[in-house]
């Protein structure tokens, strides 16, 4: 009956966009998105690109009513996978930040899957027996929490301070920006970020991966990132003049980087 419920759950929040929605031949990407976001934050990257079916997902605890002190990695990824399960023919993962994790966590859960590649951007990447976050240092644990506190109660980390959250996510960015990350942000289950990934390494090892690094990141740290870039087999790594939002601020260059990746 839970695995019924989530289903259901996320048939009702996909939200799909492409030129021509009825060619099945196109490529299939699935964008997954990070803590304290919803699907709505890859809108900009998605308008940018072309010839692909898109299908964007809110993961659990966010636009529905799941209690945050129900949600851990194993149900995100759980959820994750029963989503996939519905969709036909290979599909392409995008995986921004928290969310690393909840893909590779979920490798093991739904073998049957047939993913053609991963696209990490700015993501965390833990293997098997790592923690969510273990490859962070302490400055991004300090920058995420400059806007950000921790609820015990409902095991939410909210949004208290508006502009502090946006300064840590991106910077100084121009209104249009700000509207848009504040109309995709929200509280994030706490317990995510606890759990340890386990995953199939050798499934994982088998399947094309990239990665897009965001080179003035404060969230997850150029230093963080090239730390988890270095201990993995990545087919190819991009590089883009970046925060830690780069689907809202950079959607052009980063759209090009895409074409590259996809094609």
């Amino acid at each position: 009956m839970k695995n019924t419920l989530i289903i259901l759950m996320f048939t009702l929040v996909v939200s799909t966009s492409c030129a021509s929605i009825q060619q099945r031949n196109l490529d299939k990407v699935v964008f997954i998105h990070g803590a304290n976001f919803t699907a709505k934050s890859w809108k900009p990257l998605i308008d940018k690109v072309d010839d692909v079916e898109h299908i964007s997902i809110n993961l659990p605890g966010r636009m529905d009513s799941v209690s945050h002190k129900d949600i851990d990695l194993d149900m995100s990824s759980q959820a994750l996978c029963e989503y996939l399960e519905q969709i036909d023919g290979k599909l392409s993962l995008v995986a921004h930040s928290q969310a690393g994790a909840i893909v590779n966590h979920s490798l093991t859960m739904c073998p049957s899957i047939d993913i053609k590649k991963i696209i990490y951007i700015s993501a965390v990447v833990p293997l098997d027996g790592e923690k969510v976050f273990a490859k962070l240092n302490k400055e991004d644990d300090k920058q995420y929490f400059s806007g950000i506190e921790y609820d015990k109660v409902s095991s939410s980390l909210n949004i208290i301070d508006d502009e502090k959250f946006i300064k840590s996510f991106v910077g100084e960015t121009n209104a249009k920006n700000k509207e848009l990350i504040l109309s995709s942000a929200v509280s994030e289950p706490s317990q995510i970020g606890e759990g340890v990934v386990k995953m199939d390494a050798t499934r994982f090892n088998s399947i094309p991966k990239y990665y897009i690094k965001t080179l003035k990141d404060k969230i997850i740290s150029l230093e963080s990132q090239k730390n988890i870039i270095s201990g993995i087999n990545f087919k190819k790594v991009f590089s883009i003049d970046s925060t830690h939002l780069p689907m809202i601020t950079h959607s052009e260059e980063l759209a090009l980087i895409f074409q590259e990746i996809l094609e």
